[in-house]
């Protein structure tokens, strides 16, 4: 079942019943964006309760206008990086000239399990995991991460190219563990 403007404007209301279908409807789409952010699993539910706890409260504000599921994710987003702002993430500046790229092999992601790319993406630092998600999961610019962030944008470049780089060691060395060792055969 999908959102339709009667839960939405029920939800308006402060109608209990629609609030928690939303719910239902909502989180399994939601949980997923703080858990990219988040650093660990509870973390991530305590800012979907916040994210929660915000669409409520501005639920009125939504005019109709365009998809509601966007709104929420905005919304989802947005309360991530408050309390990543909050923890005052420090942002290494690493020269792109030093960034090489280990494998132009675009297959690897397919062998990994949703889980383990959250895993993977949880277990970078949070400045790179912040400006990896913004820049590859959301869409953003590396100009309007660098507003969100309050960093430059040849700040927000290095994290993205750091991570990358980060990202496909840590798979580089998942497929090779995962490789029979053929010389034994």
């Amino acid at each position: 079942m999908g959102i339709t403007p009667d839960i939405v404007e029920a939800c308006k209301k402060g109608k209990r019943e629609y609030q928690e279908k939303l719910y239902r409807i909502l989180s399994p789409v939601l949980f997923p964006v703080c858990l990219r952010y988040a650093s660990d699993r509870k973390e991530a539910e305590d800012w979907m309760q916040e994210t929660w706890i915000r669409i409520f409260g501005k639920i009125t504000d939504y005019r109709m206008e365009g998809s509601f599921e966007g709104w929420t994710r905005k919304i989802c987003v947005s309360v991530c990086l408050e309390n990543i702002r909050k923890k005052k993430i420090l942002y290494d500046q690493t020269d792109l000239s030093k960034i090489t790229v280990l494998s132009d092999d675009e297959d690897v992601f397919s062998k990994l399990s949703v889980q383990d790319i959250i895993t993977l993406i949880q277990n970078l630092s949070p400045g790179y995991r912040t400006v990896f998600n913004l820049y590859v999961m959301e869409s953003f610019s590396h100009e309007e991460i660098a507003i969100k962030l309050g960093i430059s944008v040849g700040t927000s470049k290095s994290q993205l190219a750091r991570a990358r780089q980060i990202l496909q060691e840590k798979i580089t060395r998942l497929n090779k563990a995962a490789k029979p060792n053929t010389a034994l055969l």
